[in-house]
């Protein structure tokens, strides 16, 4: 196999001229012939010089995993996916998301720190003490309030009362 140039392949004892972008090889030169070449046919594509017998098939963004098509295949470049409103790229590949995710969703008693995009996902932090959230995607947490009962000739009450679990509640991860 012969040592080529970097704008050439091998074919047998020859080098070729490879064919330009949205081009394949058709035929290998010959020794009195060049390269013959024939353009892609639609959903294949190549990007480069090069010495394929076939064109590359286009990438298929699927909505079912969150992607939507950025930009659609040509014969010289690939379909571009990105992600859909609500999710971020987990893995890209060049300037294409591979795989998307859905953004998370905080737990309660955290607030959204940074929205999420479309390459990064949303980012939470812990509610201020006195403070709380139900959960979700909460960009605030709400002060604690608390009611106050007023009982006829006695004293001020709430309308709760907090006590650590006793054996025998029936919680089963206290020991009985």
């Amino acid at each position: 196999m012969p040592s080529c140039k970097e704008e050439e392949f091998p074919a047998g004892t020859l080098c070729c001229p490879k064919c330009r972008p949205g081009y394949r090889v058709k035929e290998p030169c010959g020794e009195f012939t060049g390269t013959m070449c024939a353009p892609c046919t639609p959903g294949t594509y190549t990007a480069h010089l090069n010495g394929l017998p076939e064109c590359l098939p286009c990438r298929v963004c699927d909505p079912g995993l969150g992607q939507v098509t950025r930009r659609n295949c040509s014969t010289r470049t690939n379909t571009v996916c990105g992600c859909e409103r609500g999710h971020f790229c987990e893995r890209q590949d060049g300037d294409s998301c591979v795989q998307c995710r859905p953004h998370s969703v905080c737990c309660p008693g955290q607030k959204v720190r940074e929205t999420g995009t479309e390459w990064e996902d949303t980012l939470y932090e812990d509610c201020q003490p006195g403070t709380f959230s139900a959960g979700g995607t909460q960009a605030a947490c709400t002060p604690w309030t608390r009611q106050v009962t007023r009982v006829p000739g006695g004293a001020d009450k709430a309308p709760w009362e907090i006590r650590a679990p006793q054996r025998g509640d029936g919680d089963p991860q206290l020991p009985r």
